[in-house]
């Protein structure tokens, strides 16, 4: 089992390879495949200097947290995952299924998604002017009390990450909409379902030859 199934897509460096696998698994081995929401514990320390360590699509430098990067692949890896979970309901990979069917599930999933970051952009700005709005009131006690002094700048700071990342002039999603627009993203995934049952089926026979090759006794 450890070698039949490998994951997906590992080349196009996308989030979400794990459950992408985990959708094919289902549709593969039905009532064999089990899942679990279990509680995650992030340890990202850098044992050395006990200091945070972001992950690597994240950039951080003086007073900026840049989350593009990280961002565009967790956009890319859900389009990815629930094309191939809506693929999976009708047997893919194993099952017969056209460029056509594959083209118009991805293009679906894509608009389906594109509105939900878009709300959810909206609902961050709006969210943002709230609490910039409770922050501003100088008669707030928090603004004249000295104790609270540092988190008051930490929550600015915070705004200021937010904004940079998700507000109405982010570059982030400025760049998704260019590359939804271009197609090139689009088309790449299409393409990568589409080999993908040829791809698996050369691993599966490469697997049944080793598989045949006598052992040598040391």
């Amino acid at each position: 089992m450890g070698l039949r199934h490998f994951i997906p897509f590992a080349g196009l460096n996308l989030r979400m390879a794990g459950p992408t696998l985990g959708r094919i698994l289902r549709t593969r081995i039905r009532e064999g495949f089990v899942s679990a929401n279990l509680p995650l514990l992030h340890r990202r320390t850098i044992a050395e200097k006990n200091i945070h360590e972001f992950r690597r699509g994240l950039k951080h430098e003086d007073d900026t947290l840049d989350l593009s990067e990280e961002f565009h692949r967790q956009f890319w890896g859900d389009i990815m995952l629930f094309s191939i979970d809506a693929l999976a309901e009708s047997g893919y990979p194993d099952q017969e299924t056209g460029r056509r069917r594959i083209t118009d599930t991805v293009k679906s999933t894509l608009d389906n998604l594109w509105d939900i970051y878009r709300q959810q952009q909206a609902d961050s700005v709006e969210k943002l002017r709230r609490i910039r709005h409770c922050m501003s009131g100088p008669l707030h006690w928090w603004n004249n009390h000295a104790p609270a002094e540092d988190s008051v700048k930490r929550l600015q700071l915070f705004c200021s990450f937010v904004e940079h990342n998700f507000g109405p002039n982010s570059g982030s999603m400025k760049k998704l909409a260019e590359e939804i627009s271009r197609g090139d993203r689009t088309r790449m995934i299409i393409d990568a379902i589409c080999s993908f049952p040829e791809d698996d089926r050369a691993w599966n026979n490469v697997l049944k030859m080793v598989s045949a090759i006598p052992s040598v006794a040391g």
